[in-house]
């Protein structure tokens, strides 16, 4: 299970995900809502899950290529072998 959880993470990249949820919540203030805090769980979970998928589906596209241009690269964990 830790290394599942370790895969997703790494899949997941932080900074990328914090620039999003950042544009989630500015985008409900900007519209009104700054202090509902139970549409923006359900607007960043939405923004997750796209995210995380777009990901995935580039890594898996990508997954030759990186294994030649990032051979070993631990961010990378279809190519490193730390995920399947």
């Amino acid at each position: 299970m830790t290394r599942h959880l370790r895969a997703f993470l790494v899949v997941a990249r932080p900074a990328v995900i914090f620039l999003a949820a950042t544009f989630a919540a500015l985008g409900m203030a900007v519209a009104g809502r700054p202090d509902d805090g139970v549409r923006l769980v359900k607007v960043l979970i939405a923004v997750f899950a796209y995210l995380l998928f777009s990901v995935v589906v580039n890594d898996l596209a990508d997954q030759a290529i990186d294994a030649v241009n990032l051979a070993g690269d631990r961010r990378r964990p279809l190519v490193a072998g730390a995920a399947s």
